[in-house]
């Protein structure tokens, strides 16, 4: 392996270590979950001053796009801090990476294009909305039926909602 390869192995290595730390390190602050959250941006703030001096514009050209952006990491930061803070540091980290990817559930977009709107597509997704863990036993997706969150004409609704080629979650 060369030199430089070598080197950039070694520093993915050390930043992932260092990323696994971070929801521990949050745990054990003594500052609140914001502050935390708060001084790890603040902190972060003279690296991408310099981080952005090569660019033309510099900070002055930062667009609006960038600030939302920084807007919205910023708040999901604050999220999982909270979540470290009231839950542990496992199911917070593992809640804030996974959610996105329709590990909760499963992902919801195309879900009719995809699957077709079958007799059988529609008895498998009448039953994972109504008792996931009957098809995966360690879905952390709610089961909307069994507990009676859901009665069974809304289960059918929702199904419909997922299935209707013309449904929003189809488009």
């Amino acid at each position: 392996m060369s030199d430089g390869r070598a080197r950039a192995v070694t520093m993915l290595v050390v930043g992932a270590c260092v990323i696994g730390l971070a929801p521990i390190l949050v745990r054990l602050s003594a500052a609140g979950p914001a502050a935390t959250g708060f001084w790890r941006l603040v902190f972060a703030l003279p690296l991408l001053a310099l981080s952005s001096r090569g660019e033309p514009g510099g900070l002055s050209g930062t667009s609006r796009f960038a600030v939302m952006a920084g807007a919205a990491f910023a708040l999901d930061l604050a999220c999982w801090h909270y979540g470290i803070a009231n839950t542990s540091v496992s199911k917070a980290s593992v809640l804030a990476t996974w959610v996105s990817f329709g590990t909760i559930g499963p992902s919801l977009y195309n879900y009719g294009k995809i699957r077709g709107n079958t007799e059988a597509i529609q008895k498998y997704t009448f039953g994972k909305v109504y008792n996931p863990e009957a098809y995966s036993a360690c879905s952390n997706m709610p089961r909307f039926g069994h507990n009676g969150i859901l009665t069974e004409k809304q289960i059918k609704d929702v199904v419909a909602l997922l299935l209707d080629p013309k449904s929003p979650v189809n488009q």
